[in-house]
C-alpha cells in the first residue's frame, strides 16, 4: 500500500537532506583545510617517553631576529611512560635539547644566539643556555626541563625560542648551508634520542626537514 506524502512533508525532508550533505561538506573542508594549513611531523627516535609527533614554523626576519617555535605531541602512552619513569628509579629528569647548531659534526657554530624563550603550552620547570660549539660569546644550546606530570597527552604543546641572527648583514658570504637539531633526553644519561633536524641556507632560511613535513 503506497504512503501519501504531501509536498511540504517532500520539501520537509529535501531540506533536512540538503542541511545535512551541507553540514558534512563543511567539516571535510575544515580538516582538509587543517592539514593544508599545518606541517606535522613523526620524530625520529624509539623511546616510549619522547613525543611522537613535532610541528615546527621557522621565521626568519631581515631584522637579524628569528623565531623558532616548537609544537610537541606527546600519545597516551607515551606521556604515561614520561610521567612513570619520572615518579619510579631511576627517577628521571625529562628534558627538550634544542641546538642551533650541528652537534654530530660539531658545525654550523656562531650564527645563532637565544635571546629569549616562551614557554606558551608547554609545561616546563626550568631552563639552560649554553655555548654548543664555536665561540663562548654565542650561545647556540638551550635545555629545556619539563615538568613531566603536566605533559598533557593527546595535545599540541607549544613553546618559542628566539635567537639573533649572528652577522646578519654578512650571511650572504660567510655561511654555507647549515642546520639545527632538536633533540629529547635526560638526567640518566650522557646520549640522547635525536628528534629531528631542520636544514638553514646561509642567510637563515630554512631549506628543509629531517623528518620530511616537519616545518612550516
Amino acid at each position: 500500500m503506497y504512503e501519501f506524502q504531501s509536498m511540504r512533508q517532500v520539501d520537509f525532508k529535501m531540506k533536512r537532506r540538503t542541511t545535512w550533505l551541507f553540514a558534512m561538506l563543511i567539516t571535510l573542508v575544515g580538516l582538509v583545510g587543517i592539514r593544508a594549513a599545518y606541517a606535522f611531523a613523526a620524530y625520529h627516535g624509539t623511546w616510549s617517553e619522547q613525543p611522537d609527533f613535532g610541528n615546527h614554523w621557522w621565521n626568519n626576519y631581515s631584522s637579524g631576529t628569528l623565531e623558532w617555535y616548537a609544537d610537541d605531541y606527546w600519545s597516551t602512552s607515551r606521556a604515561d611512560s614520561m610521567r612513570y619513569w619520572h615518579s619510579h628509579f631511576p627517577y628521571n629528569e625529562y628534558r627538550i635539547e634544542q641546538e642551533a647548531y650541528d652537534p654530530g659534526g660539531n658545525a654550523s657554530c656562531d650564527r645563532l644566539h637565544v635571546r629569549s624563550y616562551a614557554w606558551m603550552d608547554l609545561p616546563v620547570v626550568a631552563a639552560s643556555i649554553a655555548n654548543g660549539c664555536g665561540s663562548n660569546s654565542y650561545k647556540e644550546e638551550l635545555k629545556i626541563e619539563l615538568n613531566e606530570n603536566a605533559v598533557a597527552a593527546n595535545t599540541w604543546l607549544r613553546h618559542l625560542v628566539t635567537y639573533d641572527e649572528i652577522n646578519r648583514a654578512q650571511c650572504s658570504t660567510l655561511y654555507n648551508e647549515g642546520q639545527v637539531n632538536y633533540s629529547f633526553s635526560h638526567n640518566h644519561t650522557a646520549s640522547d634520542v635525536w628528534l629531528g633536524k631542520i636544514v638553514i641556507a646561509g642567510c637563515f632560511n630554512w631549506k628543509y626537514s629531517d623528518p620530511s613535513g616537519m616545518v612550516n
